[in-house]
């Protein structure tokens, strides 16, 4: 079973990061693209990579928390400290993905009018894509630092 959640874990991971970068490439060409046509073509290239995002938002807690019961006795084991920081990230990495997925509904409601109200919400979604998105690669360093 250890080798199943390993699997499941690794290409949940993969899946969730290759669909937050994916989406986060594409609102650059969202916040570039002049035409109402470009934009709304942009954002459907966007909404593509919601089953990644949402792929790896199941799998990753769900196949960690299957690994730490396996490997430790327990879904959060009290001695293991890098479990709780990986765990509190994802977490975070979670959250932020969700809201994500909400602001971004909003954003490309507004992407055939573009104008100003456009621009300020595509900049506050690529904040929270870039928060979200570090989360990922900070609990992989986590793992490597403190295991």
């Amino acid at each position: 079973m250890l080798a199943l959640w390993k699997l499941l874990h690794i290409f949940g991971f993969v899946a969730w990061f290759v669909g937050l970068l994916a989406t986060f490439g594409l609102l650059g060409l969202a916040a570039k693209a002049a035409d109402p046509v470009a934009r709304q073509t942009t954002w459907a290239g966007i909404r593509r990579f919601y089953p990644y995002e949402i792929a790896g938002m199941i799998l990753v807690p769900i196949s960690g928390l299957l690994l730490a019961k396996t490997l430790y006795g327990a879904f959060i084991p009290p001695k293991v400290v890098f479990v709780h920081v990986k765990l509190t990230l994802v977490l975070l990495a979670v959250a932020g993905n969700l809201a994500l997925l909400g602001m971004r509904k909003r954003t490309a409601l507004l992407a055939p009018d573009g104008g100003p109200a456009y621009g300020r919400t595509l900049r506050v979604v690529a904040v929270v894509q870039t928060l979200t998105t570090l989360m990922l690669p900070l609990a992989v360093i986590v793992v490597i630092i403190f295991r």
